[in-house]
């Protein structure tokens, strides 16, 4: 038989298992519904771990070229092809191991494989980032290494790495772009930090929601499966851990205890987090990124009269038309924010502020729609929104370029 019990160490160090009580064979086999289950989930999720391991050590690689004294070329491209070929396998084998396991678990024909083909096609539509890497990586596997041209720049603001790919060179080296549609677009070439960047944002907020909704129907009640056992040992005793034991010695003082360790927090071994940020609004997955925001000046911003700035009597930009853009100034920093939520339909929308984590994001970006892998009718949400962490009023910008221009203009005098 298995029993619950609380395993804790006292004050004077001797290591305690106290048996709070037996578990009938129905219980037992309760108990071994839910773990199997929630391991279950877990490998679906651990896909996506993988996926964050590959990404984050791209994303080190990229932030160490930048902030490198010496840089290899051959050595760096080297590694950076490693890094993507990583990236890209791992996404890879995330959609493809989840159609696998969908088909394995629940028929090739099943409602749910058929629905997640129908949320594939959607994303793929929807997103050309997603639908440019799944034909990338068919890319890098048969004809070429990921990175086109990788350069280092030295600029104002720091070093700038780029790993760029024109689109006239992959046509010609593969005609195997059908997901993303290649032929058709009119880019010359790709930013590849910057699509994987919003690849892997699009990715992780995407199919952490599909797996939850296929695998993690039950996750309320598994968390609170779980989280009851640790509360009957933290009633034995404060510092306890609830274990169950699967087998005991035949004399407790000698012999083998055999444990099975009960998840503490299974949210967290999941990679999830529940954040509700308000009653009506539960937060699926986010991500946050600082970035620095330009404000684009026009002609007739420095050349229209105002009352309290400078007025410029010859004309700085002779050759441009007066809604022509002159020239982009630094406006300030931002913390914008990516989620995907869950609330009642009409609750989100434009220009609301949602406080998460001590900020206040403004929404410049609402897309409402309903998750077809899911059975209910919540409406899901991708959100964007913003919050400026340092700023710079658009007429104080305009008021120094004026004034710059008219000291520019004025003759020294010595």
């Amino acid at each position: 038989m298995a029993y619950l019990t609380a395993v804790f160490t006292k004050p004077d160090k001797s290591y305690n298992v106290h048996c709070i009580r037996e578990f009938s064979a129905e219980q037992f086999a309760d108990i071994e519904k839910t773990f199997t289950e929630f391991r279950k989930l877990r490998r679906r999720f651990s896909l996506l771990h993988i996926l964050e391991l590959n990404f984050s050590a791209l994303d080190k690689f990229i932030k160490q070229l930048q902030t490198s004294d010496h840089l290899e070329t051959e050595i760096a491209l080297s590694e950076a092809n490693r890094h993507y070929m990583n990236y890209l396998s791992s996404a890879y084998a995330l959609r493809h191991h989840l159609e696998t396991s969908l088909s394995r678990d629940f028929g090739a024909k099943s409602e749910q494989v058929l629905k997640f083909e129908k949320y594939i096609h959607l994303l793929e539509n929807k997103s050309f980032e997603y639908a440019f890497f799944q034909d990338f990586r068919n890319f890098a596997q048969h004809c070429g290494f990921p990175i086109g041209e990788m350069h280092l720049l030295q600029e104002e603001v720091g070093r700038v790495l780029t790993l760029k790919y024109s689109r006239a060179a992959l046509l010609q080296d593969y005609n195997g772009w059908k997901k993303s549609n290649l032929l058709k677009r009119l880019e010359i070439e790709f930013d590849l930090i910057d699509l994987v960047k919003k690849h892997h944002r699009i990715v992780t907020q995407e199919f952490s929601v599909i797996i939850q909704a296929v695998y993690g129907k039950n996750l309320d009640q598994t968390e609170s499966f779980f989280l009851n056992f640790h509360k009957e040992a933290k009633n034995i005793h404060e510092s306890a851990t609830a274990k169950i034991v699967l087998s005991l010695p035949a004399s407790p003082l000698e012999g083998t205890i055999t444990f099975q360790d009960i998840p503490k927090n299974p949210l967290a071994e999941l990679g999830l987090s529940r954040k509700k940020i308000d009653k009506n609004i539960i937060l699926l997955s986010y991500e946050t990124e600082e970035r620095d925001r330009y404000f684009e000046v026009r002609k007739n911003d420095i050349m229209g009269f105002h009352s309290e700035m400078i007025n410029l009597d010859f004309d700085p930009f002779p050759n441009a038309k007066n809604d022509e853009i002159v020239c982009r100034a630094f406006m300030g920093r931002e913390l914008v924010l990516y989620a995907k939520l869950e609330a009642p339909f009409g609750v989100i929308s434009l220009g609301i502020a949602l406080k998460l984590d001590g900020h206040k994001f403004a929404l410049d970006k609402v897309t409402c729609n309903f998750n077809a892998m899911a059975e209910d009718d919540k409406a899901k949400f991708d959100i964007q929104g913003a919050e400026w962490l340092t700023y710079t009023e658009p007429l104080k910008i305009i008021s120094e370029i004026r004034k710059e221009l008219a000291q520019k203009r004025t003759p020294k005098t010595l």
